[in-house]
């Protein structure tokens, strides 16, 4: 059997190789893509619409977890861009 020196060997190793390669956000970008597609296409009417709402909901909980001061930041930078624009012209 494997001693607890195996066990700790294999578990760093698997851990480096899924840093490496790490499926989480390939497998991030394509549930994105397939709900950019998905709503893009579909109604509200269709099941595929509410899941892809689902996948998006997914990915804004994991921004607020996983960066959420860089989250708030870019949050708070986009409404005071928003709240800066230019007035419109009325003289034309």
């Amino acid at each position: 059997m494997i001693g607890i020196g195996g066990l700790m060997a294999l578990a760093a190793a698997l851990g480096y190789l899924a840093g490496r390669a790490r499926p989480a956000v390939h497998a991030g970008d394509a549930a994105v893509d397939w709900a950019d597609t998905v709503s893009a296409r579909r109604g509200r009417r269709d099941p595929r619409w509410w899941a892809a709402q689902v996948v998006y909901a997914v990915g804004i909980g994991w921004m607020f977890a996983a960066h959420p001061r860089r989250t708030l930041a870019n949050i708070r930078a986009n409404r005071a861009r928003k709240s800066r624009s230019a007035p419109i012209d009325t003289t034309a």
